[in-house]
């Protein structure tokens, strides 16, 4: 908690470099010695998994920004910190999203209030809260909507409406049951086209209704 919150300020104060410098740092502590998924876990080894894809994201959403202002000439090439490359910020989303649906359809119990460590008492900076399947696929899709691939994007954007708004007949628990899951075009045309609206930078689902996609 205390490693997060250090970057946090660091965040805040705009020293991006050095936040996602204690952020990889702090990922390396909290995925230390973490048992897989499949594996018996803790409530406090749940919630310790939870922090950890919450800080992929964080190292992920600066890591890019880094990145970006290199490419604009406004700090070294070969920075002492930050990500080396769109691999390392893709490496960090890939994890992410693999752990969180790890988590959903593991064994692992829900984190519990009042367990955690005596080091944990300090309050965790608020993006930590809230961290869940769906707003990490969000997190994932807006990514790759970003760097123009579509491909990757939007069939997350479609899971992550499907946890929200599930179409009709079609239970949200696709994603983990023996059940073939509906094609993209057949869950778009259950849903209004208004429903696009729900996530930013979602592509239309008109475009799947309209034949755009073979099914």
């Amino acid at each position: 908690a205390i490693a997060l919150s250090l970057a946090d300020v660091l965040e805040s104060a705009g020293d991006l470099p050095k936040a996602y410098s204690v952020y990889k740092s702090a990922f390396a502590d909290l995925t230390h010695g973490l048992p897989s998924p499949s594996e018996s876990s803790t409530s406090l080894q749940a919630d310790q998994r939870t922090r950890a894809i919450g800080t992929a994201l964080k190292m992920a959403e600066l890591g890019e920004q880094i990145l970006h202002v290199r490419a604009l000439g406004r700090a070294p090439a070969e920075s002492e910190y930050g990500p080396v490359d769109e691999a390392e910020v893709e490496e960090k989303l890939d994890w992410a999203l693999t752990e969180a649906l790890r988590l959903r359809g593991g064994s692992a119990n829900s984190p519990k209030k009042g367990k955690e460590k005596d080091s944990d008492t300090l309050s965790l900076p608020r993006w930590v809260e809230g961290v869940d399947l769906t707003s990490t696929m969000e997190r994932v899709a807006d990514y790759y909507s970003r760097k123009g691939k579509v491909e990757y994007a939007v069939p997350l954007y479609v899971h992550a409406i499907s946890t929200l708004i599930p179409p009709p007949n079609v239970t949200n628990s696709g994603l983990f049951s023996s059940t073939p899951s509906p094609s993209v075009g057949d869950r778009c045309k259950g849903w209004p086209h208004t429903s696009a609206t729900v996530l930013p930078g979602l592509i239309s689902c008109q475009s799947f209704t309209s034949g755009d996609i073979d099914e």
